[in-house]
């Protein structure tokens, strides 16, 4: 079974996070993002984000907390940052202000490479990704979200044949609690993914795209993928996916919503996060610059006009993998 393969640890209290202090983050809005070609989403916002401290970048997830907005950024060597939201009057992203940054309370026998962030039951939950020596972990931490204290508790996840660096890069909540979990390596042409009662779930994505976060609306969950090529760059997929199809026999084949390539300006999206503002839903989606000069740290923010009354589209939409 599925379920000896996960092994549970649970962690010592002393494991606690660094102090949560105020760090600088240069935002700088760069107009509308361009509309998706032959999609229901507009674009609305475009932001790029930078820092002259050495702990900002890398952003894998994102999570965006009401009352007040405020988005919070988990990075891949072990950092949360957050930061409030702020929007014009047509409710377009214009800019994050008042930003701080703590340490993730991991142990430091652990992997700090954050991917993935969900709110589970009140808690905040993560994933760190695996290397040759060391387990992917699914953790729940302590404390408030979005200043977590220390380590409620930590799957080990084994015996799902994960590459190093292709572990869980989404992770979601669902309706009544419980989670799904998604990971970037391919096996047999589908993505692993695992739900917090231990079932093994299939998610597909092909033309070279793998699953890099996820969010829920209601009933829905959204996903972001991407793919990288020589000749066709950076690409990006917007999915949606009924929280039923869960319970169905068969693989998870999200409805494509968007995809977004070279005439979309994006980057190696990795985290989304999604919201209803009156009758639309908002979307963000965030790039990991990998640290590097070479890449670049986008907020992208679009939305789907009437979509908060529909499920995932017209029939007409194709499926992600189409």
């Amino acid at each position: 079974m599925l379920l000896a393969a996960v092994l549970v640890a649970c962690v010592s209290a002393s494991e606690v996070a660094d102090a949560r202090q105020p760090v600088s983050l240069e935002v700088r809005h760069e107009g509308a993002q361009p509309d998706p070609a032959a999609s229901v989403l507009q674009g609305v916002a475009r932001l790029q984000l930078q820092g002259g401290d050495p702990r900002i970048g890398g952003f894998s997830s994102i999570l965006r907390l009401p009352e007040p907005e405020r988005l919070l950024l988990a990075t891949d060597r072990g950092h949360l940052v957050d930061a409030l939201l702020s929007f014009d009057d047509g409710g377009g992203l214009r800019g994050l202000a008042g930003a701080h940054i703590q340490r993730f309370p991991l142990s430091p026998t652990w992997s700090d490479d954050v991917e993935a962030m969900a709110v589970v039951d009140g808690r905040l939950l993560i994933t760190t990704e695996g290397t040759a020596r060391l387990p992917d972990r699914i953790i729940t931490l302590d404390g408030p979200v979005g200043e977590p204290a220390g380590v409620a508790e930590a799957l080990a996840v084994t015996g799902l044949g994960l590459r190093p660096n292709r572990g869980f890069e989404a992770l979601v909540d669902l309706p009544g609690g419980g989670w799904l979990a998604v990971a970037e390596t391919r096996i047999d042409g589908v993505f692993p993914a695992l739900l917090h009662d231990g079932r093994r779930l299939d998610y597909v994505a092909t033309d070279g795209f793998a699953p890099t976060g996820a969010d829920r609306l209601g009933n829905r969950l959204f996903f972001v993928e991407r793919s990288l090529s020589l000749l066709g760059g950076w690409r990006a997929r917007i999915t949606c996916l009924a929280v039923d199809a869960l319970a169905e026999a068969g693989p998870l084949r999200p409805i494509r919503l968007a995809q977004l390539g070279i005439d979309d300006a994006v980057d190696n999206m990795e985290g989304i996060a999604v919201w209803q503002r009156g009758e639309d839903v908002e979307i963000l989606i965030v790039s990991d610059d990998n640290f590097s000069a070479l890449q670049r740290t986008l907020l992208l923010h679009y939305r789907w006009p009437g979509g908060a009354s529909g499920g995932c589209g017209p029939s007409s939409h194709q499926e992600a993998e189409g």
